[in-house]
């Protein structure tokens, strides 16, 4: 009898002898990690208006960037139709649109013509040929565009090199072109304006 209870004694201390060296020796207990729940809530009508103001800004932008893409290139095909004073295709010109030149001659007069997109196709205006200007050589100075709407303004500075009764001129031309598409979609010619010295 006193075996057994000595037996029950030393294994009931032996027991909690290894519950208190287990919890000695572990670690500590693992934190439980937050997890967010989703949100249901809907968004705020400040935060949606102002992603809608990006999306328009960003439209815009592209917008921009691809109307004086097309405007530089509808520019460089006529500069490579030749060097002229201005451009003599005539049907890159809108006949709504206006042509207003001023030139101040070596010989202290001066020549300006202005007239309609139409007439100026119509009457097949060359203003070098009217001046008597041969062999122009033609030297891009400068080109500014500047998208205002639905068209582009262009203004450059050009200095062109010709001949007027046999002797070498020099030209100093300034120009400020609108260009915009018409309802077909091709860029058009609706304004030429500027003045040209030549010495």
């Amino acid at each position: 009898m006193r075996v057994t209870l000595l037996l029950a004694v030393m294994m009931g201390l032996g027991f909690f002898g290894g519950l208190f060296y287990a919890s000695l020796t572990a670690g500590p207990a693992p934190v439980p990690i937050p997890t967010a729940a989703p949100d249901f809530s809907v968004p705020d009508a400040k935060d949606a208006a102002a992603a809608a103001s990006v999306l328009r800004a960003r439209q815009l932008r592209d917008r921009r960037r691809r109307m004086q893409a097309e405007a530089e290139a509808f520019l460089s095909e006529l500069d490579d139709a030749g060097c002229t004073l201005d451009p003599v295709e005539y049907d890159r010109y809108a006949d709504t649109g206006s042509y207003s030149m001023q030139f101040d001659l070596p010989n202290g007069s001066e020549r300006k013509f202005e007239m309609t997109g139409a007439q100026f196709k119509g009457f097949a205006v060359d203003a070098a040929a009217e001046l008597k200007l041969s062999n122009l050589d033609c030297d891009q100075t400068g080109r500014y565009f500047q998208v205002e709407k639905d068209r582009v303004r262009v203004l450059e500075k050009r200095r062109i090199e010709a001949r007027l009764n046999g002797e070498i001129v020099e030209i100093q031309q300034k120009r400020n072109l609108i260009l915009s598409q018409d309802d077909d979609g091709r860029w058009k010619i609706q304004e030429i304006k500027g003045a040209a010295v030549v010495r």
